[in-house]
């Protein structure tokens, strides 16, 4: 399961268009922006709008393997990866080794 879950878990982003420009300003945003401000933002057009989706991709992924029959546990990971180790519902062994594994995909 754990390898199935480190191979899927960002399988949300296959749902979101996502060039270069939207993954730098993500990467940019995510840590200084709340849900209420990027929810309003969406609002504002379709950038901000493929914004708001991408930043959400680990849940959209979560749904889409739900939606498959996913083992719950590649399903929460999916959901929780992007999470601190406080707020994970995964093992908590298993979820530091696909952390450090991600850590050093290519």
């Amino acid at each position: 399961m754990a390898l199935t879950a480190g191979l899927l878990h960002d399988v949300g982003k296959v749902a979101v268009r996502s060039g270069i420009v939207t993954r730098v300003v993500a990467a940019i945003a995510k840590p200084m922006i709340n849900p209420e401000r990027l929810e309003w933002l969406a609002s504002r057009g379709p950038f901000f709008s493929n914004l708001e989706s991408f930043l959400d991709y680990p849940q959209i992924g979560a749904e889409l393997l739900r939606d498959a029959g996913s083992d719950e546990f590649v399903v929460r990971w999916a959901a929780e990866h992007h999470l601190g180790k406080d707020k994970w519902t995964v093992d908590e062994s298993r979820g530091e080794a696909l952390v450090r594994a991600d850590s050093l995909a290519v």
